[in-house]
């Protein structure tokens, strides 16, 4: 089973009067089931991050052939883990690189088709299907440099560090290129960081990735805030109803202690 290092949870970003969605009516809730789900056509850029992120147990995602400049650095990785990590963003015996990021933000990343193949179906198709390119780069223009680098991680390392700035790009590139157990993690991330104020916004963001469990745990945090916000409202209004007849016994009973 893969390591998952969580970062923070989720900050509220959104109101639930945000994002697109009304909760005043009963109507609107109720209609939630007739939603049309598409999937995104590029990663969503998250607006999720944190201003208080606090960093813990950072991988290092930068190249790691400083690993292997020892002609015989095998002999110090005892596992198959190990080595295999050891070639985790590497350009030793990289035969495919990745152009990675939109137009004047791009970043090549080395890999190995050999371990995105045994990680990826899409990858096998990509490198080994009948239809495969032998191309020495391949442009990826609309996945983030830093979720690209979680994917290769979890493929190389099996370990996977979500963070609130690159959580949805990161469920957007396990989509892409199917690996489910990535994106499941990604999922379990912003479960555990739902709250009422993101509800709505998470809510758009399940239905974009066809997420139905977090759908449906969007509803529940939207649905509970609505009945407590009604129920705030009437405690307002019988409070604001009874204030004048307060005033009134006040003064009858101020009167009856000085006639």
């Amino acid at each position: 089973m893969p390591r998952v290092l969580l970062g923070n949870l989720l900050e509220p970003v959104e109101t639930l009067n945000n994002g697109g969605l009304s909760i005043s009516s009963a109507n609107n809730i109720s209609q939630r089931e007739s939603m049309q789900i598409t999937q995104p056509a590029s990663a969503p850029t998250s607006p999720l991050a944190s201003p208080n992120f606090i960093t813990t147990n950072n991988f290092n995602l930068t190249c790691s052939s400083l690993t292997t400049l020892d002609s015989n650095w095998q002999a110090t990785k005892s596992t198959v883990r190990e080595r295999n990590a050891a070639m985790f963003n590497n350009e030793l015996m990289a035969d495919i690189r990745f152009i990675v990021g939109s137009p004047g933000q791009t970043q090549k990343i080395p890999a190995h088709k050999y371990v995105l193949a045994t990680g990826s179906s899409v990858f096998f198709a990509m490198f080994y299907g009948g239809l495969a390119e032998n191309k020495e780069e391949v442009e990826v223009p609309d996945v983030e440099p830093s979720a690209f680098l979680t994917l290769l991680k979890y493929l190389y390392c099996d370990e996977i560090q979500l963070e609130a700035d690159t959580v949805l790009a990161t469920l957007y590139v396990a989509k892409k290129y199917i690996v489910p157990h990535l994106a499941r993690a990604c999922v379990n991330y912003l479960e555990t960081s739902l709250t009422a104020k993101n509800a709505c916004l998470l809510l758009s963001q399940s239905r974009l990735f066809e997420e139905p469990d977090l759908m449906q745990r969007c509803w529940e945090v939207i649905d509970a805030q609505v009945r407590l916000t009604q129920l705030r409202r009437r405690v307002t209004l019988a409070s604001t109803d009874m204030a004048p007849l307060k005033k009134s016994v006040t003064h009858h009973s101020v009167q009856q202690l000085f006639p």
